[in-house]
C-alpha cells in the first residue's frame, strides 16, 4: 500500500486514504439541484381591464371625473385649462336665449390669468357693441333709450281695430211676463167704463208693475250698451307693448329659465377660474333690463365711468366673439 499525507476520509493517525466503492445506480438516481428560474415575462392585462386606473393631480381617478368642480382651483395651470374649457359655452347660451327669446344681450368677459376679454359681437346688438368699445362705455343712463329704440322696431298695428259689442241677447219671457201680457192685451180691448167687464184693482196693480218693470229693463239695456262701447273703445296700446298676449307665455317662461340658468353659468365661470365677466340683456317685449357681473363692472355700470373696452390695460386681448 501506498500512504498519503493530508486528511480526509481515511483513518487518523494512520495517513491512509481509504476508498469506498460508487455504486452507479444510486449515482442515477440522486436527486439533482432544480434548474435556476428563467426571468419572469411581463404581464399584459386582458382586454376587459385595460387601460387600468390612473390619477392625475387635480384631476382624481377616472371614476370621480364626473364630479363638477364649483369651487376656486388654486393651480394656476389647471385654473387656467378650466377656463379654456368653459370659456364658449356663456357666448352660446347668450346667442341661444337672443334667437330663442328675441332679446338684445351684450356679454363680456376678462380673465386676468389669460390676459384675455371677449365680448359677444352680432348685427342684433351692434348699438351695445358700439357704446362698449366707446370710451363712454356702456351706462345705466343709455339703457332706457336703447329699450325704446327696440320697441319702436316691434311690430305694432298702428289702428287697432275695435272690436263690435256683442248683442245682448232677447231675454225668452216668463210665465208670468206672458200671463200679464195677455192680461194687458184684453184689457185694452174691453171698454174700461163697462162695469160689467172694468178691471179690478189686483188687476192695475199688475198692470202698472208691469209697465214700471218694462221701464226698468230698458235702462238696464242701455247702460249695459254704453258699457260694452266705451269698453271696446279704450284701447291702450302701451299694455298691448308691454303685455304680451296670451300665447306668449311659454316665451316668458323660456326667457326667466334661460336667463336664470345664464346667470349661474356665468357665477360659476367667475368663482372657479376667477374671471370678471359683465351681461346686460334687453327685453324689448317686456321694456325691461337685466343684467349680471362683476361688483367692479356692476359699479362702473351705475357710475358715470361705464363698462368700455378702454379701460382694460394694453396688454390684455379684446376681441369679438362671433
Amino acid at each position: 500500500m501506498s500512504s498519503f499525507s493530508g486528511g480526509g476520509g481515511g483513518v487518523p493517525g494512520t495517513g491512509i486514504k481509504l476508498r469506498l466503492p460508487v455504486n452507479p445506480l444510486l449515482m442515477k438516481n440522486r436527486p439533482r439541484p432544480p434548474p435556476a428560474a428563467a426571468p419572469s415575462k411581463v404581464a399584459i392585462s386582458s382586454p376587459s381591464t385595460y387601460p387600468p386606473s390612473y390619477s392625475s393631480p387635480g384631476a382624481g381617478s377616472l371614476s370621480n371625473r364626473g364630479r363638477r368642480i364649483t369651487e376656486f382651483i388654486a393651480d394656476r395651470q389647471l385654473r387656467i385649462k378650466s377656463y379654456i374649457r368653459r370659456r364658449p359655452i356663456p357666448f352660446k347660451r347668450v346667442a341661444e336665449m337672443d334667437a330663442a327669446c328675441g332679446t338684445r344681450s351684450l356679454l363680456v368677459q376678462y380673465c386676468p390669468d389669460f390676459d384675455e376679454c371677449l365680448y359677444n359681437a352680432t348685427t342684433e346688438n351692434a348699438a351695445l357693441v358700439d357704446m362698449f368699445l366707446s370710451e363712454a362705455g356702456v351706462r345705466i343712463t343709455n339703457v332706457e333709450d336703447l329699450v325704446k329704440k327696440y320697441v319702436d322696431t316691434l311690430d305694432v298695428p298702428d289702428n287697432v281695430p275695435t272690436p263690435a259689442a256683442e248683442p245682448t241677447p232677447a231675454a225668452t219671457p216668463s210665465a208670468s211676463k206672458q200671463n200679464i201680457a195677455a192680461t194687458l192685451r184684453y184689457s185694452g180691448d174691453v171698454d174700461q167704463g163697462d162695469d160689467d167687464y172694468a178691471p179690478t184693482v189686483s188687476e192695475r196693480k199688475r198692470n202698472a208693475q208691469a209697465k214700471r218693470r218694462e221701464a226698468m229693463e230698458k235702462v238696464r239695456e242701455e247702460k249695459k250698451a254704453a258699457a260694452a262701447v266705451a269698453a271696446a273703445a279704450a284701447v291702450n296700446l302701451s299694455a298691448l307693448v308691454s303685455t304680451p298676449p296670451p300665447g306668449n307665455k311659454e316665451a316668458l317662461k323660456a326667457l326667466k329659465s334661460r336667463r336664470e340658468s345664464l346667470f349661474a353659468k356665468i357665477a360659476e365661470t367667475d368663482e372657479v377660474c376667477d374671471c370678471r365677466s359683465f351681461l346686460l340683456v334687453l327685453a324689448a317685449d317686456r321694456e325691461a333690463a337685466y343684467f349680471y357681473g362683476h361688483p367692479d363692472l356692476v359699479g362702473k355700470f351705475f357710475s358715470g365711468q361705464g363698462v368700455s373696452a378702454r379701460q382694460f390695460a394694453d396688454s390684455v386681448n379684446v376681441r369679438p366673439v362671433r
